[in-house]
Formats: C-alpha cells, sequence, structure tokens
C-alpha cells in the first residue's frame, strides 16, 4: 500500500466557510488514514499566530506550515523566519506613505 502525506489549507477546506472548527467526518476521515500510515499537515497562509492552536493534535496532524515562514512536525519547530525590523520599517513606511529613499 502507498502511504501518502497530505497537506491541506484551513479555511474552506479544513474547516468550513464561517466555522471555526474542524467537521467530525473530515477528522473521522484523517484518523482513519492515519492508522493506514498517511501523515496530514496543516498548509496554510495565515500567519502562525492567527491559526486555530486547538486543532493541532498529535491525533490528527503531524504538522504545521505556515505562511512559508513557520513549519513543525509532531511540535518539533523545523523551520522559521522572520521579517527583518528593518524590512517591516521600510513595509510599514511605504504602506502610509513616506519614502525613506
Amino acid at each position: 500500500m502507498k502511504i501518502y502525506n497530505f497537506f491541506l489549507d484551513i479555511d474552506g477546506t479544513l474547516i468550513p466557510e464561517g466555522q471555526k472548527v474542524i467537521s467530525k467526518e473530515n477528522l473521522d476521515a484523517i484518523k482513519f488514514a492515519r492508522t493506514l500510515g498517511c501523515k496530514f499537515f496543516v498548509n496554510t497562509g495565515r500567519p502562525y499566530c492567527t491559526v486555530y492552536k486547538n486543532i493541532f493534535t498529535g491525533e490528527y496532524f503531524d504538522g504545521i506550515c505556515s505562511g512559508g515562514d513557520y513549519i513543525t512536525h509532531h511540535n518539533k519547530v523545523l523551520y522559521f523566519h522572520f521579517m527583518p525590523k528593518k524590512d517591516i520599517r521600510d513595509l510599514l513606511n511605504i504602506l502610509i506613505g513616506k519614502n525613506t529613499k
């Protein structure tokens, strides 16, 4: 049997629009597939700080890929990167209309 890794988005995929929890049907399907050896990861463009932490139990998910800058596997942080303060300052100046150059 082939084993698959699944990377699932949160909004509209794992969690239906307007809801804040994963449906029981989705959790049951994930739990069953995990008994077959499949692995599941939450893969979202959301920043890590805005992700519902209560859905990341080891019973259902093997890790998180968040915003391209935060990746975990079994609660171990594998990668993280934060925007340097200078870049944040430059971005904020652009957004509020101040040219720093």
